[in-house]
């Protein structure tokens, strides 16, 4: 039996839902023939040894490497390591380090002509935001281009808050339009494989932030060809197995807002009969035994 890790962050402990989906990864790899462990990032110490050997310990014991890693935390220095030693990893780090940073996915999407809102790029130390007006207008969107869960994402309304923004941050910064006639709404479609799966429309008490951590409603959105296509095309013009597009549904059309390479399933499992952690292992065990992987 093939035997692999799932690594996540001990944040996840944390969560506002008092939840995790930790025995519930294990049974789905299980039901899919696959052996799985829960593994946290803290507890992952990597040494090059004097001989030049890539050792791997797991709260101070040195561990053999496993046949295959789920990643659910963005330890991209931990992952690429273990992409060294030639272990396959869903999703990659290259693919997961440019879906972390929202610029670096914008400007692929671009590349690739994806519709999505007007974006611009500002660095914390350098900007104007009367240039930023004139090509946005108010209000605008800020974003820190690191950031999940609606952290770090404000809306700016006049150049007070723009300014306390700005000085207050830790990441540089993209600002993008306003899409008024979808404030706190947005649809998640969830991608294996590069398949659309199942869409979910998520909708917020109050605010302009839809994410579900933050509060609100969702409910499941009927799939079509148009967001179908959409969403296919992002995940694999980033490269990855396992995605989270979202999308605004603006009067120009539907427009990606961001792609997600660790997305939260807890709104499918709420709004449909649809196992995502059953299809993520089934989708591994047909790469792995295939040899398939990226």
């Amino acid at each position: 039996m093939k035997q692999g890790w799932i690594i996540y962050s001990k944040e996840t402990l944390n969560n506002k839902f008092n939840n995790n989906a930790f025995d519930w990864m294990n049974e789905e790899a299980k039901s899919n023939g696959l052996k799985t462990i829960i593994v946290f990032e803290e507890d992952i110490k990597i040494e090059i040894s004097k001989e030049g050997k890539i050792e791997i310990f797991i709260n101070e014991k040195n561990k053999n490497i496993p046949d295959f890693i789920l990643l659910r935390s963005y330890c991209l220095d931990i992952s690429k390591a273990l992409e060294i030693l030639e272990i396959p990893i869903f999703n990659t780090t290259s693919s997961l380090n440019d879906c972390r940073n929202k610029w670096i996915s914008h400007l692929i999407c671009a590349k690739n002509n994806i519709p999505q809102p007007k974006t611009v790029f500002i660095k914390r130390n350098f900007h104007n935001f009367i240039d930023i007006k004139s090509s946005l207008g108010l209000p605008f969107v800020i974003k820190e281009v690191i950031g999940s869960k609606g952290e770090g994402v404000f809306l700016i309304n006049n150049k007070e808050e723009f300014e306390r923004i700005v000085n207050n941050t830790t990441y540089e910064l993209i600002c993008q339009e306003f899409i008024q006639e979808s404030s706190g709404e947005d649809i998640r479609v969830h991608v294996i494989d590069e398949k659309a799966v199942v869409a979910i429309k998520r909708k917020a008490e109050k605010g302009f932030k839809s994410n579900y951590s933050l509060g609100g409603t969702s409910t499941e959105f009927k799939l079509n060809k148009e967001i179908i296509e959409l969403s296919e095309k992002c995940a694999k013009i980033i490269g990855l197995d396992i995605a989270g597009i979202d999308i605004l549904l603006s009067n120009r059309g539907p427009l990606v807002c961001e792609i997600n390479g660790i997305s939260a399933f807890r709104t499918v499992a709420v709004n449909t009969d649809i196992n995502i952690p059953k299809l993520i292992f089934k989708m591994i065990k047909e790469k792995i035994t295939m040899g398939n992987t990226v």
